[in-house]
Parts: structure tokens; C-alpha cells; sequence
């Protein structure tokens, strides 16, 4: 609404929808395996390379890189699918792990495709030296059978992913991200009404594609933080390339 950025991708469908879950409590840690099924009929949706039009924003209304950027296209046609996974978290001694699982077979009309498709979203952080923190995060999606139509990709490219990357310039049906962050709150700066800053130091690769994995890319990152602000220092070590970024966070 404000600034006319949303890197989210779009496409309409019809779904229905059906999952059960359970939920097993144990003393350090919480598993919910589910199963379910699924029925969706897809198709692309507005705004295309043509669009002479977009959702209204404060800024970057009519802007090919903000409210116009097109949508990447589908291909339409009718997908059934059974999923099968589940939730994992984990807590001990200020260690923290958590797991997500899915799985989707499918079947796509549209040239008789069979394909499986394993999704994978795990986190793991815990404490270092005094207040500091170490976290990991990777995503991890591959495809077995047929090449998964393209309203099951996932992308890489842009902030919140490989930054020194235009937007979606890797993509496909099987993906590889990993993320580690190292946070050092610099406690003796503890300033009034704001907080503590703090420093964060990052490193990321991923790859995506069609099929198999391409080349990776990875980023080396800083970023500086002061209560809901924070400035981001990012370069491709191969390629000698910058990013630099200014953002407001919801979270301190």
C-alpha cells in the first residue's frame, strides 16, 4: 500500500480442500503429522508484461518493478493431489528446532503429468556467547516423476533471498536455499526509548531449476539494527556486486 512492493506471486484457482491433523505433546517437543487432499483447477492472473493498469499504492503504482511487475504465467489446467507430512518443534537448554514436511503426488491434466513433490522448511538457533544467537534456516523442494507444472515453483532472486539477484531469476520445481545468521546485540550502546542495536552477520547460497539444480549463488551480508530500523549490507563474492537496503521491521 505504501511503497508498491509485494515480491509475492499470484495466480487465481478454484481449490477444494480437505486436511486432518494430530497433534502428539511430548516435554520438549511438539509433532503434528497430517494428510489430506486436494483438488484445484489454476489459471495466470493479472498483471502480465502488458498491463497498463495494478493495484493502487501510495508509490510505485505504475512502476514494471512495483505494482506492475507481471506475474509469472501458469499453465492452466485441473490438479489432484493426496499430501502426506508434518510439523516438528523441538526446545531444550535454549536450543530451538522446528521442521516442516510436506509432501503432494499429483496429477496434472494437462499432458497426463505425474509428479511428487517434498517440501522442506527447517529452523534450528540457540545461544552462543552471552546474548549473542546463531540461527540456520534452509528450504529445500524437490521433484520426483514429471517436471512439476510452473504454479509448483519456487523462485530465488530479490530481498529476502539472494538479494544480489534481480527478482525470480532462479527458479523451478527444485530449489535449495540455506541461510545462517549470527546476531551480536552491542549490549554497552543500550540507548534510551530505542534499544540496543545490534549486528548480524549473514551468508547465504541457494540455487533453483527445472529438473536439476544450476550453479549456486551465494551472498555475504551485514546488517545493522536499531529498534524497528535496519540497514542491510550485501555482496556476491564471485561477482564483486552490492546491495544496500533500508527497511522497518514489526519485530525489535
Amino acid at each position: 500500500f505504501g511503497l508498491g512492493l509485494d515480491t509475492r506471486n499470484y495466480y487465481r484457482a478454484d481449490r477444494v480442500e480437505a486436511v486432518g491433523y494430530h497433534t502428539f505433546d511430548a516435554v520438549s517437543m511438539e509433532v503434528e503429522p497430517f494428510v489430506g487432499v486436494r483438488a484445484e483447477r489454476d489459471r495466470s492472473v493479472g498483471p502480465d508484461s502488458l498491463a497498463t493498469s495494478g493495484p493502487w499504492s501510495i508509490f510505485g503504482r505504475t512502476s514494471i518493478k512495483r505494482m506492475r511487475r507481471p506475474n509469472p504465467a501458469v499453465i492452466r489446467g485441473a490438479l489432484r493431489s493426496v499430501i502426506v507430512g508434518g510439523n516438528l518443534a523441538w526446545e531444550a537448554q535454549r536450543v530451538r528446532a522446528t521442521v516442516q514436511l510436506t509432501n503432494e503426488a499429483a496429477a496434472f491434466d494437462v499432458g497426463d503429468r505425474r509428479f511428487v513433490q517434498s517440501t522442506l522448511h527447517g529452523e534450528i538457533r540457540f545461544p552462543t556467547f552471552a546474548a549473542q544467537e546463531f540461527w540456520l534456516t534452509t528450504h529445500l523442494v524437490h521433484t520426483f516423476g514429471d517436471t512439476a507444472p510452473p504454479q509448483r515453483w519456487s523462485y530465488l532472486g530479490g530481498a529476502g533471498t539472494i538479494t544480489t539477484l534481480p527478482l525470480l531469476t532462479l527458479g523451478g520445481d527444485r530449489l535449495l536455499y540455506v541461510e545462517s545468521n549470527y546476531y551480536v546485540p552491542l549490549q554497552r550502546f543500550d540507548l534510551p526509548i530505542l534499544g540496543t542495536p545490534s549486528l548480524t552477520l549473514r551468508h547465504i547460497i541457494g540455487s533453483a531449476g527445472v529438473g536439476k539444480l544450476p550453479s549456486f549463488e551465494q551472498n555475504l551480508g551485514l546488517r545493522v539494527a536499531l529498534s524497528f530500523a535496519r540497514f542491510d549490507a550485501v555482496v556476491d563474492p564471485a561477482r564483486r556486486s552490492w546491495e544496500f537496503g533500508f527497511g522497518l521491521s514489526m519485530a525489535r
